[in-house]
């Protein structure tokens, strides 16, 4: 689900997803403006927002799956967000 006039992706108040300085980042506390999020790598482009890439996110039981394509990216990246360890990882 999009947040509407926020810089990140939401799924039911979950995880929150986000690229702001130059990362895309995997949060699991809605504060964009500050902290570390328990995932998180570059993306080509440092100056994107997530309105400009391309994102599905479903659930399977505790796992939460996540494809996100940064915009000017040719790849997506895949993600795994596991509610009961709170981590996540690519794939």
């Amino acid at each position: 689900m999009w947040a509407a006039n926020t810089p990140h992706i939401k799924h039911q108040d979950t995880i929150f997803v986000e690229t702001v300085g130059g990362d895309l980042t995997v949060k699991v506390e809605n504060n964009t403006e500050s902290g570390l999020g328990i995932y998180s790598e570059p993306v080509e482009d440092k100056n994107q927002s997530l309105t400009d890439c391309r994102n599905l996110l479903r659930q399977a039981g505790l796992l939460i799956l996540l494809r996100v394509r940064p915009y000017r990216e040719q790849t997506s990246r895949y993600l795994v967000y596991n509610q009961r360890t709170q981590h996540s990882r690519a794939h």
